[in-house]
């Protein structure tokens, strides 16, 4: 940990002028002063599940990590009435904690559901398998025609052939549920759909790099046929790497259950006093536009 000062004179004048800069995890035992500034450089934003899908202004899991540990005692139930991505929730767990994530958001929910479930590794590999071959298998077949959803300007959204392979995708999801009996299967699919829904930002023609969903004529995206089935398999081969870490990590008594119940920050399902903790970032009014921001994802998970 290194502390650097605001201002020629070394001293510190306010707790307001004192700068800490602190890289990767912050101690528990650290006392952050009234007024105080702290600048966290964050080492690993994606590791277990926490990559699973991009969400705008999310947490890093230091901040969430750093007061779960210094505030709260294992066993204990951490609230984020706004969760967003579920970093929160996921962090409570990791720390032996009972973590729950509300959100009003549909696609925040399934996000945070599915990135703090482990799912037992040779169901995740067997379904993937038969998940894999359903893709080639429709793939394959020139005459198939995967069933779209219907949205205004899909065509402009989406090349052709993108359209086909996301179809694709989303039939062989689809059709695994009903064609496979595996324990937990549900959990397998939403896992599934959240792979998909992490790569249609990427193949889609919207500007990778601004938060609303929107066309820019100067972004010329190179995309040609065959790179959404590849991305997919990709993301889908690297996730599944993380989950597993994820299900072993918790595979023990120490593993606590992550809960999404339904409601919002204003209108929970939740006991008075249940909660020993709440840590939260809430969402930027005005500065980010959530519903656009998923707004192509919400139209192939609906």
């Amino acid at each position: 940990m290194s502390t650097r000062k605001n201002g020629e004179d070394s001293g510190v004048t306010s707790e307001s002028e004192e700068l800490i800069e602190i890289e990767g995890d912050l101690d528990p035992d650290l006392d952050i002063p009234k007024g105080g500034n702290i600048l966290i450089i964050s080492k690993d934003q994606s590791y277990l599940t926490h990559g699973i899908h991009k969400f705008p202004a999310k947490f890093f899991p230091e901040l969430p990590r750093y007061l779960i540990r210094k505030y709260s005692e294992p066993g204990d139930y951490v609230l984020d009435p706004m969760c967003g991505s579920g970093t929160t929730v996921l962090e409570a767990m990791l720390n032996n904690r009972i973590g729950i994530g509300i959100d009003i958001d549909p696609i925040a929910q399934l996000i945070t559901k599915v990135k703090t479930t482990p799912i037992e590794t040779e169901a995740l590999e067997t379904a993937t398998k038969i998940l894999e071959q359903q893709v080639r298998k429709l793939d394959n077949s020139a005459e198939y025609n995967p069933v779209l959803p219907e949205f205004h300007y899909r065509e402009k959204w989406f090349r052709s052939f993108v359209l086909r392979e996301l179809g694709i995708i989303r039939d062989s999801i689809l059709k695994i549920r009903e064609q496979t009996h595996i324990s937990h299967m549900d959990n397998i699919v939403e896992f599934f759909q959240v792979i998909m829904s992490s790569i249609i930002r990427d193949v889609s023609n919207a500007d990778p790099h601004c938060n609303r969903t929107v066309l820019r004529k100067k972004v010329r995206k190179k995309i040609i046929p065959g790179d959404t089935l590849q991305k997919f398999s990709q993301r889908l081969t690297n996730q599944i790497n993380e989950m597993k870490q994820l299900s072993e990590i918790l595979n023990d008594s120490a593993y606590f259950h992550a809960h999404v119940p339904g409601g919002t920050a204003l209108a929970t399902e939740l006991c008075d006093d249940s909660i020993d903790l709440a840590v939260t970032s809430p969402p930027y009014i005005n500065a980010v536009d959530y519903p656009r921001t998923h707004q192509l994802e919400m139209y192939w998970l609906e």
